[in-house]
């Protein structure tokens, strides 16, 4: 069947059908330029951690992770896709996916050998269960296939997303940066940070956009400048984090796509307490430092939580 995207539920329920009692997780997408400080942030999440670390982020950061961190590096889509569905990925608080931008290419190895351009229809295209020799380029696909495949991966991890998220796992997905000149800068913006995803001029079938809707929180975290002219910045070695746009700190966010539906504005990111932030601990209280930015106090170390089992692939 010629299909544009794909709708696949996400992990099957739990066996014995009991309800958890924990509420619906946090959805955050956090993106910025290599080595701003993604990953680190990630990983002070509280909490049972499964951290799918496309990248080698982690062996970079750590000698030793944190006993609450279980770390898988999925080759595959498949693979990726049995961590996901197994019923003991419910035994964790958090999912880490580092990244985004390395989880879409790993789409495209999937298309590759399991997609086919339809007989009939725009941008249509054809699923299979079973491997197909790959293709040598997207345009096999023919006009708006690619994007269509790339689409229907998307909306197949995102369908695991909303029942992991519905059971009570938060999902914080990082992503690299990038910027998108516009063609029409009558707005007084000629330069947006966006994440870096598949978005088609068409504006069908964006991967970005959808990304965006999805996550409740957006932020970017980017270096602390100090423009000296209209010519010269200066970089202040401070990383900040950007979420909802507010009038105060209203040049910061020029041309940078972020939101917060919890109202978090920003912070320095050493300051920053990602657990407060998502309302994953009720003390301490936010600290309102003026100016120009809100300090984030973190709160005193707890003891480490005993390391998880790995998610199981049967």
């Amino acid at each position: 069947m010629a299909i544009k995207a794909t709708k696949v539920q996400g992990a099957p329920p739990p066996a014995d059908g009991a309800a958890r009692p924990r509420k619906r997780g946090k959805r955050v997408l956090i993106y910025g330029e290599g080595g701003v400080g993604k990953t680190t942030l990630a990983t002070k999440l509280k909490g049972k951690t499964l951290f799918f670390d496309l990248e080698g982020s982690l062996d970079d950061l750590f000698d030793e992770l944190p006993p609450n961190i279980v770390k898988v590096e999925p080759q595959d889509w498949e693979t990726m896709e049995r961590y996901l569905s197994t019923e003991n990925v419910l035994k964790y608080d958090n999912v880490v996916v580092d990244s985004l931008t390395s989880l879409e290419t790993m789409f495209w190895r999937y298309i590759a050998t399991h997609c086919r351009k339809a007989k009939e229809g725009y941008g249509m295209v054809t699923f299979s269960d079973t491997p197909m020799q790959p293709l040598k380029d997207e345009k096999e696909l023919g006009g708006g296939g690619a994007d269509s495949a790339k689409y229907a991966m998307w909306t197949r991890f995102e369908g695991h997303m909303n029942y992991l998220s519905a059971e009570g796992l938060n999902f914080i997905d990082l992503c690299h940066d990038c910027v998108k000149e516009k063609d029409d800068p009558s707005d007084g913006i000629d330069i947006k940070h966006q994440p870096r995803l598949n978005d088609p001029n068409s504006g069908k079938n964006s991967i970005r956009s959808r990304a965006v809707e999805v996550h409740g929180e957006v932020w970017f975290i980017k270096w602390e400048v100090l423009r000296k002219d209209e010519r010269h910045v200066v970089k202040t070695g401070r990383r900040i984090v950007l979420g909802q746009p507010d009038e105060e700190h209203a040049a910061d966010f020029v041309g940078v796509l972020s939101k917060s539906r919890r109202g978090f504005s920003t912070a320095y990111l050493d300051e920053f307490d990602i657990n407060h932030v998502l309302g994953f601990c009720v003390e301490p209280k936010i600290v309102v430092v003026q100016p120009p930015y809100a300090n984030l106090v973190a709160p005193p170390p707890e003891p480490a939580n005993a390391e998880p089992p790995p998610p199981s692939e049967e």
